[in-house]
C-alpha cells in the first residue's frame, strides 16, 4: 500500500468567512429550547406554598432546558463548520485532490463527528427534560430511548419517540460507527473473517454524509416543535391528548 506522507501547516487552517458563515445560517433551522421559566426555589417554597417536589420539577425543568440550549449552540457551530469545510471541499479540482486528504476533508470530517455528538447529545437532554416533566422517575444516568419509551406516560409523546428513532437510524447508524465502531467516513481495508484477503476501501462519501446531516437536522427541527405542544409546565395533565 503506497504510502503519502500529507504536512498540514497551521496556516492551512482558515475559519469559516462572514459569507461563507452567511452561507450555511441559511439552511440552518431556528433550534430552540422549550423556554421553562426560571424558578427560584425559596421564593416558590416560602412565598408561593409550592411542594418541595413541585419546586423541584420547576427549577430543574429550568436548568435542564438551560442545558439543551448550550447542547444547540454547540450543534450550530459545528454545523457551520462541517457546512463550510464541505462545501470547500466539494469546490477543490481534481488535481488537488489527487494528491491526497484535503485539509477540507479533514476538517469535514471532525466536524461531521462533533455535528453527530451534539445532534444525539440534545435528543437524550430532551429526554431527561420529559423524564422530569412526566414525573418518570427514572435515574438520571438510566435515561434512555429503551427506559424513557418504557415508562412513557403518554401514549402520544411515546409515538413521537419511536418515530423519531426510526427516522433518525442512519444517523444513529453514523454516529456510532464513530463512536465504537469502524469509522463510516474512513476507507476500511480489514480483513474479512471468510477470505485472506483486505476490503475494498470502501467508504462513505462525504456527500452521503452530509446529505444525511442536512436530513436528519431538519428531522429534529420538526420532532422538537411538534413535541413543544405536550409541554406545557402550567397544566401537564390537562392536555386532552395526554393518556394516562
Amino acid at each position: 500500500m503506497k504510502n503519502n506522507t500529507i504536512i498540514v501547516g497551521a496556516e492551512d487552517y482558515k475559519y469559516p468567512s462572514n459569507e461563507e458563515r452567511e452561507e450555511a445560517e441559511n439552511s440552518y433551522p431556528n433550534l430552540s429550547n422549550f423556554g421553562f421559566d426560571y424558578k427560584n426555589e425559596l421564593v416558590e417554597i416560602l412565598k408561593n406554598k409550592k411542594s418541595l417536589s413541585e419546586t423541584k420539577k420547576e427549577v430543574n425543568l429550568f436548568w435542564w432546558d438551560n442545558c439543551l440550549l448550550n447542547k444547540f449552540g454547540k450543534l450550530h457551530l459545528s454545523y457551520i463548520n462541517t457546512y463550510v469545510n464541505y462545501m470547500r471541499y466539494s469546490s477543490e479540482s481534481e488535481e488537488i485532490l489527487k494528491k491526497g486528504i484535503s485539509i477540507h476533508r479533514l476538517q469535514f470530517d471532525f466536524y461531521s463527528e462533533t455535528y453527530y455528538y451534539f445532534l444525539f447529545s440534545a435528543r437524550d437532554v430532551i429526554f431527561q427534560i420529559l423524564n422530569l416533566f412526566y414525573n418518570l422517575d427514572i435515574e438520571e444516568s438510566r435515561v434512555s430511548f429503551k427506559t424513557i419509551t418504557k415508562k412513557m406516560i403518554n401514549n402520544n409523546v411515546r409515538e413521537m419517540i419511536l418515530k423519531l428513532d426510526d427516522k433518525l437510524k442512519v444517523a444513529s447508524e453514523i454516529r456510532n460507527s464513530f463512536t465504537h465502531k469502524f469509522p463510516k467516513n474512513q476507507k476500511d481495508y480489514r480483513m474479512t473473517h471468510t477470505k485472506l484477503s483486505a476490503m475494498s476501501g470502501q467508504e462513505m462519501k462525504p456527500l452521503e454524509i452530509w446529505n444525511n446531516i442536512s436530513e436528519s437536522l431538519q428531522i429534529m427541527d420538526t420532532w422538537i416543535n411538534e413535541l413543544r405542544q405536550y409541554l406545557s409546565i402550567k397544566t401537564p395533565r390537562d392536555d386532552k391528548l395526554y393518556t394516562k
